[in-house]
């Protein structure tokens, strides 16, 4: 009962379908169990039978989009879904749902597809049993806020008194059809309506990942993080917009977003000094401080990596060492560069700055006099 915080475990074996129904406003039968979730019958669109996957980890309450299409309501909600027969407890209206694509959950593999081969006298794994067709909801705590409810998948029902006539959220309704149908417009109104929900950090993660399919301008990007970001705590706030950074910084069209790196890795700068984790503050001006090369601004990618170097995790010596380099490298300060090679040579790298590094070295080596030390150093070790 999570209205009432309430939770009650009792072995599957103590109590039964008729027992529960004592105490419920309706009982479902036939609840299956799977390999990792329960699905509970329903019937919808005048009697049609399917299936809902039943979960309690978020918010969301899902709907399977290409039989969604068929249960809309001018509205944005569904019509005539139940719970177990035609004449079941009714669902629709008792939540939002959010449409979404399904695809067969992957069950849990059998011990001829573990990694491990299982002991040469052990009996065989049954296959894991396939999900119900058609698969029409994966619940959620939106769905599960509204009733009373007691699951018992293997005695095989599901017992329900509903708390509330309906727990549906106009704010969750506006999000969900913004949302599926990746329209940036409804997301901004949605968020201009509600700007205190609890969606709004996904609305910003979905209209940023809206912008990067379209082109969207660095202006734009940053509005879109900007509504995230002012839901986030304080303490939260340099690691929100360094998750937006990071993927693109790794991914393979890096160099296509250098500017809005660049303005990201700014941004979550401006709030290291109340973050609960500053240390990571090095990682973000290590990507900074890349594009900023990139981009041809050799002193301002210095300067970020000089930054860095006095923020030290240990871990990051050699990158931060090989950074320096490539900055130095770049102001045509040899000698600087040379060093900054030489000593991330001197703690374990990978493979591939440790390549970078030494093809440093050989570049830089025609620019130093002959009898510099930096030199005489490397023949004294020979």
């Amino acid at each position: 009962n999570l209205a009432d915080g309430a939770l009650a475990l009792r072995p599957a074996a103590s109590t039964d379908a008729a027992q529960a129904g004592a105490n419920a406003s309706a009982v479902v039968g036939g609840v299956r169990m799977g390999a990792d979730t329960a699905y509970v019958p329903l019937t919808y669109n005048d009697g049609v039978r399917g299936w809902l996957a039943f979960g309690t980890a978020g918010h969301h309450t899902f709907i399977n989009a290409e039989l969604a299409t068929a249960l809309a309501k001018p509205d944005g909600g569904a019509r005539d879904i139940r719970f177990g027969n035609a004449d079941g407890l009714g669902l629709s209206g008792m939540t939002a749902l959010f449409p979404q694509p399904f695809t067969a959950p992957e069950e849990s593999a059998t011990a001829a597809e573990a990694d491990e081969s299982p002991p040469a006298d052990a009996e065989p794994s049954p296959p894991s049993p396939p999900p119900p067709e058609p698969l029409l909801l994966r619940s959620g705590l939106s769905l599960w806020a509204a009733y009373q409810l007691e699951i018992n998948p293997r005695q095989g029902y599901l017992a329900l008194t509903p708390m509330v006539e309906s727990n549906h959220s106009a704010a969750d309704a506006a999000f969900y059809s913004a949302a599926a149908s990746k329209d940036a417009e409804a997301l901004r109104a949605y968020a201009a309506a509600w700007p205190e929900d609890r969606n709004i950090e996904e609305a910003a993660g979905r209209l940023f990942a809206i912008g990067l399919e379209t082109g969207a301008s660095v202006v734009e990007q940053m509005r879109a993080v900007a509504l995230g970001l002012g839901a986030t705590p304080e303490s939260r706030r340099m690691n929100y917009v360094a998750e937006f950074a990071a993927p693109l910084f790794i991914g393979e069209e890096r160099d296509a977003h250098t500017a809005l790196i660049i303005a990201l890795c700014e941004e979550a700068l401006t709030h290291v000094s109340r973050s609960e984790t500053p240390r990571f503050r090095q990682q973000i001006q290590l990507m900074m401080g890349d594009r900023l090369l990139h981009q041809g601004d050799a002193r301002g990618a210095w300067k970020t990596f000089l930054s860095a170097a006095f923020n030290g995790d240990p871990r990051l010596e050699g990158l931060v060492r090989h950074d320096l380099g490539r900055a130095y490298e770049a102001l045509g300060r040899h000698r600087r560069a040379y060093g900054s090679y030489k000593r991330a040579l001197a703690v374990p790298l990978p493979p591939d700055l440790k390549e970078n590094a030494e093809a440093g070295l050989a570049r830089l080596r025609p620019h130093l006099a002959p009898d510099d030390r930096l030199l005489a150093d490397e023949e004294a070790d020979d």
